[in-house]
């Protein structure tokens, strides 16, 4: 009995084979350039009549792609492993890595990158392609190791994307932004793909998307506690009162000098609470930064409490529920109010409260100048009126206002409003 032998087609030259994907005659003329557009061949929308019908034929079209691997074993022997690496990259760009080409590049990128026949360019392509593998493999502190060796040029994209995700996952938003932002420059033909990851980060630094974390329980709980290790906040924290500095321990509020002129310069910020039995719970941040007595910013973030609120009045449950804790807003509330004047209309409730923000997120003094505006029209006024807030608000013809938001911007509306027409 004759087995028949299917036959396909050499994806070089077209002639029928019965083995292999070239034939004999065009081992020597496999390409660097030729792996590299087996690799990322199109088999949806194909471009190449001869590699279409052949990878029409095969169980899946994908596989054609991975015969650039195959190809690469024709190369000459000192590059044949880098561009197994590369070809792997461009398989894998789109479709997801698998725990195979993982650990085909942690098996052979440090043999790669110890070869004397590739350039400096491409040993630190392979060694972004490693850092890479160590993040899909969950391994974070060899991943920290290796990140410090990464260098920026224009020959490759993979390294600024690669530490951009790095950089992601270990919430440090800013600088992942930077790496994209320089990669958008360079890389004209990565543009989509840059303002997508762009995109996702710039939601997870704004809280419209949770930070980074694995899928497995298991990955979870290390990577927290790689988190923990190097101090960085994160939000599966909840508040903790193990570390709270106590009232006794935390200094004086730094004041405005009254005599001064009003700030041209300020932060102004409403602290919205709600009650848990006696304890009063921040549980939204509201500001607005100024500049020359004009708005240029605005900050907003909800808290999660240290107590379970019920039924709260002036947010929803859905709002505390997918809250960051006290330590991760008060960092994000420090870093935008920076070292302006803090500006209040009723300082001496909300500056308990931002007292209680303070211990909560292990800090014993808030090292801004605060300006608490009624204390100031008090002083600054022709009478020894005693001022409240709501008699303040009414001697500038301006009504209290209810959410977070809007009392901050009140603050300012009264400021400048004191600013122009005098201390009344």
């Amino acid at each position: 009995m004759t087995v028949e032998v299917e036959e396909t087609k050499c994806l070089i030259c077209g002639k029928n084979i019965s083995e292999g994907i070239i034939c004999e005659e065009c081992k020597t003329n496999v390409t660097e350039e030729l792996c590299q557009k087996v690799a990322v061949f199109d088999y949806l929308n194909p471009d190449n009549e001869l590699w279409a019908s052949i990878a029409e034929k095969l169980v899946s079209g994908y596989i054609f792609r991975e015969y650039s691997l195959e190809l690469a074993d024709y190369l000459n022997e000192d590059r044949k492993l880098y561009l197994k690496l590369l070809c792997m990259n461009l398989l894998y760009k789109k479709t997801g890595v698998s725990s195979k080409y993982r650990a085909f590049v942690l098996e052979n990128a440090d043999l790669c990158i110890n070869s004397q026949n590739i350039n400096d360019e491409e040993k630190n392509f392979v060694l972004a392609l490693k850092l890479n593998a160590f993040l899909l493999d969950f391994r974070w502190k060899e991943a920290e190791e290796l990140s410090d060796s990464i260098k920026f040029d224009k020959s490759f994209f993979e390294p600024y994307s690669i530490m951009a995700d790095y950089y992601m996952k270990l919430r440090d938003y800013k600088k992942a932004l930077q790496l994209l932002d320089k990669a958008k420059k360079l890389f004209p033909e990565f543009v989509e793909r840059i303002e997508e990851e762009s995109l996702d980060i710039t939601h997870r630094s704004t809280g419209e998307k949770k930070g980074y974390k694995p899928p497995k329980a298991e990955d979870i709980t290390v990577f927290y506690s790689f988190l923990d290790e190097k101090g960085i906040p994160h939000e599966s924290q909840s508040n903790s009162r193990k570390n709270k500095v106590k009232e006794s321990d935390f200094k004086p509020y730094k004041r405005y000098d009254n005599d001064d002129a009003i700030p041209n310069d300020y932060v102004a910020f409403w602290l919205t609470s709600e009650f848990h039995l006696k304890s009063e719970e921040v549980v939204e941040i509201s500001a607005v930064k100024v500049c020359d007595g004009k708005i240029t910013d605005k900050y907003h973030s909800y808290v999660k409490p240290v107590n379970i609120i019920k039924n709260p009045k002036s947010v929803s449950e859905e709002n505390l529920k997918d809250a960051k804790i006290i330590k991760l807003v008060f960092s994000d509330f420090v870093s935008f109010v920076d070292g302006n004047i803090l500006a209040n209309v009723s300082f001496g409730k909300q500056g308990k409260l931002l007292e209680r923000l303070a211990r909560y997120s292990e800090k014993n003094e808030i090292k801004n100048t605060i300006f608490d505006v009624v204390e100031y029209a008090e002083d600054n006024a022709d009478d020894f009126e005693t001022l409240t807030s709501e008699s303040l608000l009414k001697k500038y013809n301006l009504k209290d206002e209810v959410s977070g938001e809007k009392k901050s911007e009140l603050t300012y509306k009264l400021i400048e409003k004191m600013r122009k027409n005098g201390i009344k």
